[in-house]
């Protein structure tokens, strides 16, 4: 009796574990199904499954820095336009001629694999041993189909190019992207966010520094002469420094990077004198 009560106790747990791993998937299912930017992507020309972009900057001996870059995309393409727009190889002639790993997979929705053949994408210009830029069709794109994008470059940057924007917005929306900045000890990371940009996840340890910024669910973003997205959108800056060096105010950082945007002199004639004053007064400023 007691051996009996037992078995149909465990035959019960059993069920009821069982029927709460279905609902549970059933719900996440369910969830993932009727999730509105889910459909807003699926009802998109294509869009980002998820996008990756890593830097790591390493201290040389010669006193330089040597930037190693690390991409890593997949994007869907749902209609014949997404293909004709987004099925496209593009690198610039920088990034071709530093280029030290490629794959390109096109992943079918019947299960196959179509890769590119990398030696057929890299042309040298015309008595040079320098390589073109690319612009070249990812082959056997269909709507329905992923494309899978990995590539490295590296590349040795002055003191002046050690900083830059992070803009994770782009014209796909995107589920989730991701782009992490790493250093050595010895370098010094300072940045800030704009329009709500969300604040890093940092790891580090005793060599290396890890700052990592994402965000998910994003949407596309189209713009026109009418709008200013780096008004509108959420974007960081960041540079690098030694540890032992002085720090530059952000107001240097202004004054310095942003005066392209906010102080054209030589796109607005009109006003000139007016950003000539202005520019003075604010450098001026304590």
């Amino acid at each position: 009796m007691t051996q009996l009560f037992s078995k149909n106790r465990k035959l019960s747990l059993l069920l009821i574990s069982s029927c709460v791993i279905f609902y549970g998937f059933n719900s996440i299912f369910n969830l993932k199904k009727t999730d509105p930017f889910l459909e807003y992507c699926k009802n998109s020309d294509a869009y980002f499954l998820f996008s990756n972009t890593n830097v790591t900057y390493s201290q040389r001996w010669s006193n330089s820095v040597k930037a190693y870059v690390s991409v890593n995309n997949k994007i869907v393409v749902n209609t014949a336009k997404g293909v004709e727009d987004y099925a496209f190889l593009n690198l610039s002639e920088k990034q071709t001629n530093q280029i030290t790993n490629i794959k390109i997979r096109t992943l079918k929705a019947d299960g196959s694999i179509v890769e590119l053949d990398s030696s057929l994408v890299f042309k040298k210009k015309a008595n040079s041993f320098q390589f073109e830029a690319i612009s070249y069709p990812i082959p056997a794109v269909e709507p329905g189909d992923t494309i899978e994008t990995s590539y490295e470059y590296s590349e040795y940057l002055k003191k002046s190019e050690l900083m830059s924007y992070v803009d994770l917005n782009t014209k796909l929306p995107s589920l989730r992207s991701q782009y992490s900045v790493i250093t050595g000890a010895g370098i010094l990371i300072r940045y800030k966010p704009y329009n709500d940009f969300p604040e890093p996840k940092i790891l580090s340890n005793d060599t290396l520094v890890n700052l990592q910024f994402s965000m998910d669910k994003i949407k596309g973003v189209t713009d026109n002469e009418y709008s200013c997205l780096p008004c509108d959108l959420p974007y960081l800056y960041y540079s690098l420094e030694k540890r032992d060096s002085k720090p530059r105010s952000w107001l240097d950082v202004y004054n310095e990077e942003f005066n392209f945007l906010t102080q054209p002199l030589a796109l607005d004639y009109d006003r000139s004198s007016y950003y000539k004053r202005w520019k003075r007064r604010t450098l001026g400023k304590a």
